[in-house]
């Protein structure tokens, strides 16, 4: 099988089962919360995007979808994990709006475009044909299960942001995620 039609059923089927995941089980749970604790979860779920530092850890990553790429995923990947982890605490500690909503939106912009730009990159490289061969099966873990969650969430980050939330109050941030 071409490896770009491993690459887009990967990413099909996952984000097709973190939909679901999310609108059958966090979006009733979301719509029972403040936007403050709807939005927490998703920036602890991306403060884990440092594991694409995992990218620089070996040759044999490196050496199969190209050093460009992986300084690119790592970097941006670190990026877009400080700034979740920092929008995770102004949340929790019920920051004023502009600056937890500030800091949402900074780690949902810039990663969002990382992983986009990282996506189209990776269908690049499966597109030549070349895939990943080299690299073992992480990278492939990675597309298959990491990466639709994060595009999953991003985009349910997005929604909540931009006021699809049914929560109680969204204005009122007492309470927050503790």
């Amino acid at each position: 099988m071409p490896p770009i039609v491993i690459f887009i059923t990967f990413v099909g089927f996952g984000m097709t089962a973190y939909w679901l995941t999310l609108r059958w089980y966090y979006v009733p749970w979301m719509n029972t919360r403040t936007l403050y604790q709807a939005l927490t979860p998703i920036a602890l779920f991306h403060a884990f995007r440092y594991v694409g530092l995992g990218f620089l850890a070996g040759p044999d990553v490196a050496g199969a979808i190209g050093e460009g790429l992986t300084w690119h995923l790592a970097l941006g990947d670190l990026t877009a994990a400080a700034l979740a982890l920092l929008a995770a605490l102004a949340l929790h500690a019920n920051a004023g709006r502009g600056v937890a909503l500030g800091l949402v939106w900074a780690f949902n912009l810039v990663g969002f475009a990382d992983l986009t730009a990282g996506i189209a990159r990776a269908m690049l490289l499966a597109a030549s044909g070349e895939g990943m061969a080299g690299a073992g099966p992480w990278p492939y873990v990675i597309v298959g299960f990491y990466v639709p969650a994060l595009l999953v969430t991003h985009l349910m980050a997005f929604a909540l942001l931009l006021g699809w939330h049914k929560g109680p109050n969204s204005a009122d941030t007492s309470g927050g995620a503790r």
